[in-house]
């Protein structure tokens, strides 16, 4: 890989230094005429005016054996071809910007590569309907490419990898897509220093991979209207993958009505996710909570993901989740714009007071923890505010100000206190659903200008 690199570079080097030569100084016209490469294969030449030069991408690569580079001059762009690559070679565009491949909206895959060891340079790639480029071998380069459609509001995915190891694929620019990069049982894959933007569903995404690394991305939502399943990097049933140094902005306007997680873990478990920085989003996991997490911010401070923690106090952060802790002290934080502010997991005897938790997709979580006492915080503006899940039990929710949510209060569990709490403008006030949810005492709360104030249903022996 290390010297097909050195060799594509020269290649690239010579390039530039042929055609600055037949620069006429007179005109300023630009011959394009084959160069003698510098490399153990054959270049096949596509466009141009070099005399045998192949009018389309596919019949060069038809011609061309393994080693060989076919160069694409950009005049005769758009090619509008859908390339099947099985030969170990290069395919090098003359610019990124100019050597357009144009899938015509066609559901098809533009670029499928099954040889191991191709290369792919300097392309914008177009108008496809399946995805951009899938590959489906190994030790595959992708690299300096533009990925996104040109006539259609999205596509499908820029570029997927199946059942493919050890590929690469940096420094590519990809956007208005569905999901902008897609690993699939695939394994040893380095994807890094890609711009992905405004894409519809996910940013990049791991499904049953491991051993892979994700670093130095950047990944924004650009401004898309009603993204609520938008994720910036998500990993499902994917293990020991590496996640480091990516930058996650959700560009939306409020949070309230745009949920969107930067980072997603979904079942997966031993992952290093690692001095990722999250701007107007946050982390957000799912099923198994064995991963390490460090040196991540969310909204420039910092991520908090404590694992059987306890006799702490919290004063300070961006996002806060506690998994299995005991008698930890939240205090005096003020957190907005993420997923969840903060998430309480078999957590017990803690304290959430004093906090202003604002625009926040959930503001207080609990699920599986008791005895926790959550009072004098304001709570504002937050899809829901505060939300006491499955297994918890015996939580104290008192002279807390909750306002301008969808729900203030909301609860599937039993044998909680909510009382002398200011619960005011939202959407539902408080909700208390299912037969799970006896015996809660809901007593001396102000409740006032609630689209509906308190919803109950099944919650036996309820107190007022």
């Amino acid at each position: 890989m290390g010297a097909r690199m050195f060799r594509k570079g020269l290649v690239v080097a010579v390039i530039l230094l042929f055609i600055g030569m037949c620069v006429g100084p007179s005109t300023g016209t630009i011959f394009k005429e084959p160069y003698e490469p510098l490399s153990s294969g054959n270049t096949l030449y596509v466009g141009g005016s070099g005399e045998g030069n192949y009018t389309s991408i596919q019949e060069a690569v038809d011609d061309a054996v393994d080693g060989d580079t076919v160069y694409v001059f950009d005049d005769s762009s758009p090619y509008v071809e859908h390339l099947l690559v099985n030969k170990s070679i290069t395919l090098l565009g003359e610019d990124r910007n100019t050597t357009i491949i144009d899938g015509t909206d066609e559901s098809e895959v533009v670029v499928q590569i099954l040889a191991e060891g191709v290369s792919i340079s300097e392309f914008t790639i177009r108008n496809y309907g399946d995805e951009a480029i899938e590959v489906l071998s190994n030790y595959t380069y992708i690299s300096g490419n533009i990925i996104g459609p040109e006539s259609r509001t999205f596509s499908g995915y820029g570029i997927r990898v199946y059942q493919a190891d050890d590929n690469i694929i940096s420094d590519n620019y990809i956007s208005n897509t569905f999901t902008a990069i897609k690993i699939l049982y695939s394994h040893d894959n380095n994807i890094s220093s890609n711009i992905i933007y405004s894409n519809w569903l996910g940013g990049i995404r791991l499904s049953s991979s491991t051993n892979n690394t994700i670093s130095e991305n950047t990944i924004t939502t650009g401004t898309l209207a009603n993204a609520l399943s938008y994720t910036g990097i998500d990993l499902v049933d994917s293990n020991e993958n590496v996640v480091s140094s990516n930058t996650i902005i959700s560009e939306f306007g409020d949070f309230y009505d745009n949920s969107y997680s930067g980072l997603y873990l979904w079942d997966s478990r031993d992952n290093t996710v690692i001095d990722n920085m999250l701007v107007k989003c946050g982390y957000q996991w799912y099923g198994i909570y064995q991963n390490l997490l460090e040196d991540n911010t969310v909204n420039d401070k910092p991520l908090l993901y404590l694992i059987g923690e306890s006799d702490r106090v919290i004063d300070y952060a961006g996002q806060i989740m506690l998994i299995q802790c005991d008698n930890i002290t939240i205090e005096n934080t003020e957190i907005s714009n993420t997923q969840i502010a903060i998430e309480l997991v078999e957590t017990h005897n803690c304290i959430i007071t004093g906090n202003t938790l604002t625009n926040n997709w959930r503001g207080v979580r609990l699920e599986y923890s008791d005895t926790n006492i959550i009072s004098e915080n304001l709570f504002s503006d937050n899809r829901y505010s505060v939300n006491l899940r499955e297994g918890s039990s015996h939580i104290v929710v008192s002279n807390n100000t909750i306002q301008n949510s969808a729900i203030g209060i909301s609860g599937s569990t039993g044998y909680n206190i909510i009382e002398e709490n200011i619960i005011r403008n939202n959407g539902q006030g408080i909700q208390i659903l299912g037969i799970f949810s006896p015996r809660n005492s809901i007593t001396s709360n102000i409740i006032t200008n609630n689209w509906n104030g308190l919803a109950l249903t099944y919650s036996y022996f309820t107190t007022f």
